[in-house]
């Protein structure tokens, strides 16, 4: 998220950053709309850290959470916490495009060392 959040800040490509994290993953596209109805939705401004940062903040925190709780199958829970960050349409979207993102997720390869 933060790589991600980061490159859009800094006018480059995210889909570019995700991409580098989600290499070779199906996941980049839906990842980027989840990402995306953040941005455009939200009802306050969200803060993210730089990808360096070690500490997580009050509004990466919610949003991990919610990224757990759709990868968990809580999916009243992930739209709940969604409507808290943004509008009706954009946790709509967020919730579908996250649904889809840990779906790729949890059937991708797991690569061996």
């Amino acid at each position: 998220m933060r790589s991600w959040v980061h490159a859009l800040t800094l006018g480059g490509d995210p889909v570019e950053a995700a991409a580098r994290v989600l290499a070779g993953l199906e996941a980049v596209a839906p990842f980027d709309r989840a990402m995306r109805a953040l941005d455009r939705g939200s009802v306050d401004q969200l803060t993210f850290q730089r990808p360096c940062y070690s500490h997580v903040d009050d509004g990466e925190a919610a949003v991990l959470a919610i990224w757990r709780a759709v990868r968990l199958g809580e999916h009243a829970t992930a739209r709940a916490t969604l409507r808290l960050l943004v509008d009706e349409v954009a946790a709509g979207e967020a919730a579908s495009a996250m649904a889809q993102v840990a779906a790729l997720l949890a059937n991708a390869p797991v690569g061996r060392d």
